[in-house]
């Protein structure tokens, strides 16, 4: 696991799991919404947030933060690993990403379902000691 890409319901810890992550790993946590959100609240266009994102992903280590479906082809290039925050779900959410990672376009990528609390704690762990 070297570029890994957390998903997951808005609100449900995610973002807390990731820092987690990249901080008992020892490499950059990237956060979506900071790439996306303009000052004042402003919405970048498309063009100008894939070429945002598209920089913050060059380095070959990072956990990156956040969902962005219309993303998921530059974000997923790079990313060895995604793993989804599955410890609140919608319906919706959780049949579009299930369908994606059924689908052989991403053979590449590992996913990793986070169901407890108790598991992400463990893959942290882990981290720590696989990456040092």
């Amino acid at each position: 696991m070297k570029r890994i890409n957390v998903v997951g319901v808005s609100g449900s810890g995610k973002s807390t799991f990731s820092r987690a992550l990249a901080e008992a790993m020892g490499i950059p946590y990237i956060e979506m919404d900071d790439l996306f959100w303009q000052p004042d609240w402003q919405q970048p266009d498309d063009e100008t947030f894939y070429a945002t994102l598209r920089s913050a992903l060059e380095p070959d280590v990072w956990v990156l933060d956040g969902n962005y479906a219309r993303t998921m082809p530059i974000k997923w290039e790079r990313a060895d690993t995604v793993i989804w925050w599955m410890l609140t779900s919608y319906r919706k959410v959780r049949a579009r990403y299930l369908a994606v990672m059924a689908s052989n376009e991403h053979d590449h990528l590992r996913f990793i379902y986070i169901t407890s609390p108790a598991q992400a704690r463990a893959i942290v762990a882990n981290a720590k000691t696989d990456h040092n």
